[in-house]
């Protein structure tokens, strides 16, 4: 099946080197306009209503989330292309829309767009839209989490998720409604990409979420207590940063003070 895709990328020889790769490499995307700005795309999106749009994150004039907010209402599917450290990859990451970052190669791009017919069928890039701009609704605050469980993708409530407990080949999520296991990824993975303010790896196996902390540990009994009544165990190294996160310190303070 071909797809009728615009490219909206500010930088003239990035959207050169994308048009050549699609078209010899991607015979199934059908580059039908370019643009630049975020005025130019919103136009080329309302006029030609493509079947997909590779969208830079940060333009010169505009932004590529500023683009998808405002054609919230025309059906498409959107690849982000972005530098390895933007701030939005964990926006995008959260909500399970598709991204590619730069420079982009060959191996990459054929994946993604083998992924994006398949998605195409299960209508499930809809979905990952809807949430991202949900999070960009609410000022870039996720509010549901993207996970792959054995039967398939799933979004979990963050507000929900009491805490994480990793094993040997992934990890099991604990919420105010049950338990959802998530082979392959570890508990390692989820620190990275979790926000740190709301959410603490206290051990080696677990990260709790901080807003379900019901009593706090000391020094006596390494261990904090959730809102379920669960018992996590909190490592020593870690029963300081534990004790400022509780009582209003950010983590990102506690990690300042310990550099100087």
């Amino acid at each position: 099946m071909n797809l009728r895709t615009i490219i909206v990328e500010d930088e003239p020889l990035s959207r050169i080197f994308l048009k050549n790769l699609l078209a010899e490499f991607c015979p199934s995307i059908i580059v039908v306009a370019t643009a630049a700005t975020e005025s130019e795309a919103i136009h080329s999106i309302e006029t030609l209503q493509p079947d997909l749009v590779f969208m830079d994150i940060e333009l010169q004039q505009g932004t590529g989330f500023g683009v998808l907010q405002r054609t919230r209402y025309f059906e498409y599917h959107v690849i982000f292309t972005t530098a390895l450290d933007h701030v939005g990859i964990r926006a995008i990451r959260y909500s399970g829309v598709d991204y590619i970052q730069k420079p982009i190669d060959i191996q990459s791009l054929q994946f993604l767009i083998d992924c994006m017919h398949g998605k195409m069928k299960k209508d499930t890039g809809k979905t990952a839209v809807k949430h991202l701009l949900q999070t960009l609704d609410n000022a870039n605050v996720p509010t549901h989490l993207l996970i792959h469980t054995a039967a398939g993708a799933q979004y979990l409530q963050l507000a929900d998720i009491l805490f994480i407990k990793g094993w040997a080949q992934g990890c099991n999520f604990f919420t105010t409604s049950g338990s959802v296991t998530v082979p392959g990824t570890g508990v390692k993975d989820f620190e990275k990409l979790l926000d740190h303010g709301t959410f603490f790896r206290l051990h080696s196996s677990y990260i709790i979420n901080l807003d379900h902390v019901r009593s706090k540990p000391d020094a006596t009994d390494l261990c904090v207590i959730l809102s379920d009544n669960s018992s996590i165990p909190v490592s020593p190294k870690k029963i300081q940063d534990l004790q400022l996160l509780l009582s209003g310190t950010t983590f990102q303070s506690v990690n300042q003070e310990k550099r100087y």
